[in-house]
């Protein structure tokens, strides 16, 4: 802990105080300097902010260590939990294509390759991949997703 994040602590633990009545003095702050000294600093300040609002009164080191290693216990097994690989992307691939290909198209400009390049695509397959747009954002109420020039009377109605 830098002396910033000392000096951080050490003021939410002086407005903690404050709001049970009480003040912070100087021989308290030693104490509470050696207490924060080697802990992590956002762990130390989100234990303090929690005990503020679960607290009865002033806290005592023991209230805030309580805190602190719940975050830190919590911590660990966030940390220790490995995201397992994705199977499959979750997008249909006839979605994923139609997007790619038709964003450009409805906005006029190149999405930079972020969503991946498309290959060539012919007149009838660019018709079903408009139709799958459409369809799309109509599920996912997402009307001002297609541009009003590009959607389907088939999918939207006679109202769009």
């Amino acid at each position: 802990m830098n002396a910033k994040e000392m000096d951080d602590c050490l003021h939410a633990l002086g407005q903690t105080y404050a709001f049970y009545g009480k003040e912070l003095d100087s021989l308290q702050v030693g104490f509470w300097r050696q207490f924060f000294n080697g802990k992590n600093p956002h762990h130390a300040l989100t234990a303090i902010k929690n005990y503020a609002i679960s607290g009865r009164y002033a806290p005592k080191p023991r209230d805030l260590l309580e805190e602190y290693q719940k975050l830190k216990d919590a911590d660990t097994v966030e940390r220790s939990y490995v995201t397992p690989a994705l199977a499959a992307p979750k997008c249909p691939a006839d979605v994923s294509l139609g997007w790619r290909y038709w964003l450009p198209r409805f906005y006029g400009n190149d999405v930079g390759g972020l969503m991946g390049k498309v290959d060539k695509v012919t007149d009838e397959q660019a018709e079903h991949l408009l139709f799958v747009v459409n369809k799309e954002a109509k599920a996912q109420g997402l009307i001002e997703a297609i541009p009003e020039a590009f959607r389907l009377e088939a999918v939207w109605g006679k109202a769009c």
